[in-house]
């Protein structure tokens, strides 16, 4: 008989391995486990903004794809990001590869407060997002100033 693996053993295992590589975390993860969900939900097909039961089965062909991206993340050190192909900012999935910068959440936070206090409250007119990567700083503030005129360049 097979044996089963779940949710929460493989993230436990993977987040292990990450801790035991001494990694980098910080490009949109601050944490071993942390990465380690990511990646797992990732493979799994499951949403990373809602919660899953930690029994949730992971299959062997689901485990294999796994090894890959953790030998890959830990033989590289490239950024997980990178080797997905996606980064979350401001709450939304952006596609990313190394042209680009991988977004990170204290500019995202900005946003979100529509950048106060520095920016006075009322209306945005114009927004540019210049030579930023993904553009999705640009996106983000499109999102925080719906009034906005937002150009990506």
């Amino acid at each position: 008989m097979a044996q089963r693996h779940t949710l929460g053993q493989v993230v436990d295992r993977v987040a292990a391995r990450f801790e035991s590589a001494g990694l980098y975390f910080g490009h949109g993860t601050e944490s071993a486990w942390d990465e380690a969900a990511w990646l797992v939900l990732h493979v799994l097909g499951l949403p990373v903004t809602d919660p899953v039961p930690i029994d949730h089965p992971v299959e062997r062909e689901s485990l294999c794809m796994i090894d890959q991206l953790v030998g890959a993340r830990i033989g590289t050190r490239m950024p997980l990001a990178y080797l997905l192909g996606e980064a979350w900012f401001a709450g939304r999935s952006y596609y990313v590869d190394e042209r680009v910068l991988v977004p990170r959440s204290p500019i995202a936070e900005l946003i979100e407060q529509r950048f106060a206090p520095w920016l006075r409250p009322g209306p945005v007119g114009r927004v540019l997002d210049l030579c930023a990567g993904s553009g999705c700083i640009g996106i983000a503030c499109a999102h925080a100033f719906p009034e906005a005129q937002v150009d990506l360049g």
